[in-house]
């Protein structure tokens, strides 16, 4: 046995190290990082190298300047970030298994009880992911045949039905087999989509929406195809709000009747009536957020008397389903004909769709060519650009997800009088430009509303602050703990913040590996959980729901209960005015700010490998696949 940590190994003779060494011992960083001769290096752990054949990739630890080792054998890289067990016995084989997520509401989990080994690499990474690029080789070669997309790491697909679509996998395929009656426009503008125009009544309470003729259903089995009516409308609606989730949600607190036909006392919703080739809403109360709500993916349109449960999936989007095979993670989509709308030249005549759960699945399809086009999260970066070769393009995508911490204020420290001063300390203390940099893109964001002209909206760093306001709180309250998700991505940002706060007195030890983060959380069983939140339309109201106390438990997570708060947060969705609306989210935010009861972070990159440049459009964060363009 050779132990190259204390031996003096070398670049060379890393290189030259045969397949058949039995074994090899790599010195463990405080990063995490296995590297030869750090000279902080603590820990050891041995790594059995069976026909293993470690070579140097000729990077270095950003953090401790070591040599970054690579395994030939298994494409594995043992560089900064690598979370191998000790005793590894072989090549990895995608043991990546995924709990599904949570989506009742607006709070999203993922929680992996066990993760892929290999993530971050080497600084080389982190401008690639920043600024896109091109690997050496075929820029523009473009394969002929279906389009094959990889989701990997996204979420199980588990039903393509919009009203019961929660995770990202099942909303790219609802997004592009259905439409909506409006839609943000990758601009974030509300564009009309099987409603040619609307109008609404002087006092805000009366929506009418004329549905565009000449629209149909895709056949499906022994159904043909049918033209799209305003009934089809009505009926769709009605549907969501019945079946059980997140989509009933979006009406029953402002459509009429919407909580009689939830409680079972009705079996219509009074406030939605059909009038010609008209539809018409009823609502309780002026309320200035209706188009958003009607945007998102689980208000899409279905035809009249589709089932609750099992019914067929049959939209009017620029996609029909050939088929969905569950088992194998496999939705197989064509282009429609017979659209309404324009579509792309470029648009792929049929699209096969994979869900991948493990990144080092994920990363070999990559490497064979099996891919055309894949998206994926951070911490996949690394072995992702590895496997890639000269075969793809990296870039980041748009999306709606801030990662965040959210602050028990039932439990102590943070239901006492120094409860602010803490979230504000803890706000205050965190340089989001390292995290940034540690995960190698993304956009630093200090506040409840990561979107354009809330800029001012923040808690950024501000050191001597923050120790200031730690000073201020009893010692026993700077000692916290943090229950984090049990992904690769969250664990990076927890290790980083621990550093951070120690440097304003604060003592915070995170806890890794809870399989039963989501459930803990929900519960209340916590005292900070970081995970993150993505709405399903990024839009000022929908980013604020989370902090009403209606919303409690989920996506309340906080059991955060102001009045002051949601006095203002009121006046903001049924004012009239433009300036009226926005001096009262900003008394709303300004209300979030001072009492702190979530640490905002980061919006965190999210990743798109493609095998030629193209132009993808995408709205609310998702992909319009019928907006594809060559570049």
């Amino acid at each position: 046995m050779t132990d190259w940590s204390s031996s003096g190994a070398t670049t060379s003779s890393l290189a030259t190290l045969p397949p058949a060494t039995p074994s090899v011992i790599l010195r463990r960083n405080p990063c995490k990082g296995f590297s030869t001769g750090c000279p902080t290096g603590v820990t050891q752990s041995t790594i059995t190298s069976a026909n293993h054949l470690l070579r140097a990739t000729g990077a270095r630890c950003s953090i401790h300047a070591a040599p970054v080792i690579d395994c030939r054998a298994c494409f594995s890289t043992w560089g900064r970030s690598i979370r191998t067990a000790p005793g590894f016995m072989g090549p990895l084989r995608g043991r990546t298994s995924h709990m599904k997520r949570r989506t009742s509401g607006l709070w999203r989990f993922r929680t992996m009880p066990t993760r892929r080994s290999v993530i971050l690499g080497g600084a080389a990474a982190v401008g690639a992911a920043a600024t896109g690029y091109w690997f050496l080789g075929r820029p523009g070669e473009r394969r002929q045949g279906p389009f094959r997309i990889g989701l990997i790491g996204r979420g199980e697909i588990t039903s393509l039905d919009p009203a019961q679509a929660g995770t990202e996998s099942p909303i790219s395929m609802v997004w592009n087999i259905f439409d909506r009656l409006v839609q943000q426009g990758p601009d974030g503008r509300v564009e009309p989509r099987l409603a040619r125009e609307w109008s609404v009544s002087p006092d805000r309470r009366e929506w009418r929406f004329r549905i565009r003729q000449g629209v149909t259903f895709h056949a499906e089995g022994t159904n043909a195809a049918k033209s799209l009516t305003p009934a089809d409308v009505a009926d769709s609606l009605t549907r969501a709000v019945r079946i059980p989730g997140y989509a009933r949600t979006l009406l029953v607190d402002i459509l009429q009747g919407a909580a009689e036909l939830v409680a079972g006392r009705a079996r219509s919703i009074s406030g939605l009536r059909v009038e010609g080739d008209t539809v018409v809403f009823s609502l309780l109360k002026p309320f200035n957020f209706l188009l958003d709500r009607l945007s998102t993916s689980f208000l899409s349109i279905v035809p009249a008397g589709t089932p609750d449960e099992g019914g067929a999936v049959r939209g009017t989007g620029a996609y029909e389903l050939v088929s969905f095979d569950r088992a194998a993670q496999t939705v197989t989509l064509r282009r429609y004909p017979g659209h309404w709308a324009e579509v792309s030249g470029d648009a792929p005549e049929t699209i096969i769709v994979r869900g991948i759960s493990s990144e080092a699945l994920g990363a070999a399809e990559l490497r064979s060519g099996g891919l055309d086009y894949a998206e994926f999260n951070s911490s996949a970066l690394s072995v992702m650009r590895g496997q890639a070769g000269d075969r793809y393009r990296i870039e980041e995508y748009p999306h709606t997800e801030l990662r965040l911490i959210a602050l028990n204020q039932t439990r102590a420290p943070f239901n006492g009088p120094h409860g602010p001063a803490l979230g504000k300390a803890l706000n205050l203390g965190i340089d989001r430009n390292a995290l940034v940099a540690r995960l190698g893109g993304g956009s630093a964001y200090g506040g409840p509303v990561p979107v354009p002209g809330f800029e001012g909206k923040q808690l950024i760093l501000d050191g001597p602050r923050a120790q200031a306001l730690v000073a201020s709180v009893p010692p026993p309250a700077r000692v916290l703990e943090m229950l984090v998700e049990p992904v690769d991505e969250a664990r990076i940002i927890a290790e980083l913040l621990v550093r951070q706060w120690a440097q304003i007195g604060l003592t915070v030890t995170p806890i890794y590996g809870r399989g039963d983060f989501f459930s803990v959380a929900a519960a209340g069983n916590y005292q900070m959980a970081l995970a993150y939140y993505g709405p399903y339309v990024p839009s000022p109201e929908q980013y604020l729901w989370m902090y009403r106390a209606a919303a409690a438990p989920i996506p309340n997570v906080m059991r955060f209960n102001d009045p002051a708060f949601e006095a203002a947060f009121e006046e903001y969705v049924t004012v009239d005015g433009a300036g009226l609306q926005q001096a009262a989210l900003g008394r709303a935010l300004d209300e979030l700010l001072d009492r702190a009861p979530t640490v905002w972070i980061l919006k965190p990159p999210r990743l798109r490998a493609s095998t030629s440049p193209m132009t993808l459009p995408r709205s609310a964060g998702l992909p319009i696949y019928a907006g594809l363009r060559w570049s």
